[in-house]
């Protein structure tokens, strides 16, 4: 029903849905610092078509999240990899600093084969999670 549809889905909102609808775009207009601009209106619904709503379907909100969380992770994953660069460095970023991260995240990203133990398929995984595989019951696939 388009534009009329969604005013009167936005009416019958309970008070925790209309809390969650109405913060989101506060939300992304902080995220000012981030940009290092002020985002234009149309960028600003182009970022939010990105998140979940209340009006899309559980399938979809759900592979947004999938998405949110992968990019989480590669996000905590390069934290961590600078973490440690800054540790062995006397708490100092070294020369090439960005560099070193990028170069450790691209190593720890690599897709190493495995095969999965619950239906015995071949799978790709990054290589910081093999170690989690094995635990788990994985082989390494040895071409």
């Amino acid at each position: 029903m388009g534009t009329i549809g969604d005013k009167i889905a936005n009416a019958i909102l309970n008070k925790d849905q209309a809390t969650v609808l109405s913060s989101i775009p506060y939300l992304i207009e902080g995220w000012k610092d981030v940009f290092g601009v002020r985002l234009s209106d149309k960028d600003l619904q182009l970022i939010q078509d990105k998140l979940p709503d209340i009006g899309k379907s559980e399938e979809a909100n759900f592979a947004i999240l999938n998405v949110m969380k992968k990019y989480a992770q590669m996000s905590k994953l390069r934290h961590q990899i600078a973490q440690e660069i800054k540790k062995q460095n006397k708490g100092l970023r070294p020369l090439g600093y960005a560099d070193k991260v990028e170069t450790k995240f691209q190593d720890m990203m690599q897709p190493v084969k495995v095969i999965n133990p619950h239906n015995g398929n071949l799978i790709e995984i990054p290589a910081y999670q093999v170690s989690d595989a094995i635990k788990s019951g994985a082989t390494l696939y040895n071409e």
